[in-house]
């Protein structure tokens, strides 16, 4: 999976543990109260709640419907919503934007660029399903090998010289 993946969903189970913590085996029951917490709570890297991004305003919880207005002008409003809905995926994409550089930034530490020649020796991991059959197997003690550098051809593609197979 990837990162925001993983960070949601052990976001989720946290709020699952919290709700059903006194009834840990009827964790489904409170999966309702869970996805409207989450969508009603701010993203850090958005600066918005999931559900004002969708929607233009955040969820209309009890206490709010108590001062319903009696007459709307719906074009007026449907201007004001427009309005409303690009401010909002405006500033999400900014905030997306800016949080994007700082995780980029943070990998590029970690990040060494190299540089193969023409007859390098490389180290490649080498799925099962790659190989011949005859080649690999299961109880193989090594996954990676080296191979051949033969050509570039750009920055994250080359070309290296596999086992010949006996097909």
């Amino acid at each position: 999976m990837d990162g925001q993946t993983e960070v949601t969903n052990r976001t989720l189970d946290n709020l699952l543990h919290f709700l059903s913590s006194d009834q840990l085996r009827k964790w489904n029951l409170a999966i309702s109260q869970a996805k409207f917490a989450y969508n009603n709570m701010q993203s850090q890297s958005t600066g918005q709640c999931p559900f004002e991004v969708v929607y233009s305003s955040p969820p209309h919880l009890t206490f709010d419907l108590t001062n319903l207005p009696s007459f709307v002008d719906l074009s007026l409003e449907a201007d004001l919503m427009i309005d409303r809905v690009q401010k909002i995926h405006a500033e999400v994409f900014a905030n997306l934007t800016i949080a994007n550089s700082k995780y980029k930034e943070v990998a590029d530490k970690h990040h060494r660029p190299t540089t193969f020649f023409l007859g390098d020796l490389v180290m490649v991991y080498i799925k099962k399903s790659h190989l011949p059959t005859d080649h690999h197997s299961k109880f193989s003690q090594k996954k990676y090998d080296f191979f051949t550098f033969l050509q570039k051809f750009g920055d994250n593609a080359y070309q290296i010289e596999l086992p010949s197979s006996k097909h």
